[in-house]
């Protein structure tokens, strides 16, 4: 564990969700040096990121005016994730236990996304090329999905591209999940190899070396005061990990992945219940992992 290598300072000057990617149970194993996360990319032709909805009420509200203000949302788990805590709800516990159906509103996210993919103009749909492809079109103004798509999307819209945060939820921020890279080191090195390794690790995630990670990799520095310069769609995902959560790294989620991407496929695109889902889905994910 490097707990005791770094001072708070030290720690404080990275994202903590990018940290806790590096966690097990609670010691720090690892540097993150840049991060994933999702939010929200706009339209300026089509809406004004900086009047981006507040909430969500408000923001299926604005989809249901016109089919230029829909949204696309590619439904899978990661990619919506980011809603469970925004109403109120969790995937696992502390002890890897799938709790989506013990406190907060899970049902009440699945209502809203079939309320929303039933909006003209607006998709909850797991054709991820579909949804991209008709966002480059210009066919509605909001599409959800994190800054690997930066380039692509730009080519296409030029200065309309704009990123704004995920609207809020009637529990609290969307909290979008962050994944991030880093450095790991050899416990068997000697302790001069520790101390360069070390040395090294702190050169590559500090904020200049976060600068060049952003202005030549287009990647997000896990070192959370990195200048950005002009590039905004950077500076708007930086602002979105203000919110993230890390992205659950337990055994778990071996089994998370097929049966809550299967909830929310189950509600949106069937007639399912969407309490009884809620309680069917984390029931499997325990029973599968022995929980």
């Amino acid at each position: 564990p490097l707990d005791d290598l770094f001072s708070a300072e030290e720690l404080a000057s990275y994202w903590p969700a990018a940290l806790d990617n590096f966690r097990l149970q609670g010691r720090l194993y690892g540097l993150p040096t840049n991060y994933e996360v999702t939010s929200v990319f706009v339209n300026r032709s089509l809406a004004d990121p900086s009047a981006m909805p507040a909430t969500l009420d408000e923001w299926l509200a604005q989809a249901q005016q016109s089919p230029s203000l829909g949204i696309g949302l590619y439904n899978n788990l990661y990619h919506l994730a980011w809603g469970l805590p925004a109403y109120g709800a969790r995937l696992f516990d502390e002890n890897g236990v799938a709790v989506l159906d013990q406190g907060g509103d899970a049902a009440g996210y699945l209502r809203w996304l079939r309320t929303l993919s039933q909006t003209q103009g607006s998709y909850v749909d797991p054709d991820y090329g579909m949804l991209k492809d008709r966002f480059r079109k210009g066919e509605f103004a909001y599409f959800v999905d994190g800054p690997w798509a930066i380039d692509e999307l730009r080519g296409a819209l030029g200065e309309n591209l704009a990123v704004a945060p995920l609207p809020a939820g009637p529990a609290g921020a969307a909290q979008p999940w962050l994944s991030a890279d880093g450095i790991l080191f050899n416990p068997n090195m000697a302790g001069s190899q520790q101390e360069l390794a070390l040395s090294f690790a702190r050169f590559l995630t500090t904020a200049e070396s976060g600068a060049a990670i952003a202005s030549l990799g287009k990647r997000l520095p896990a070192a959370r005061y990195t200048a950005f310069g002009d590039d905004l769609l950077l500076q708007g995902f930086a602002r979105q990990a203000d919110t993230a959560q890390p992205m659950p790294s337990v055994p778990e989620m071996a089994y998370a992945w097929g049966y809550g991407g299967d909830m929310f496929i189950k509600v949106v695109d069937g007639d399912a219940d969407p309490a009884a889902t809620v309680i069917e889905s984390a029931a499997l994910i325990n029973d599968a992992s022995g929980k």
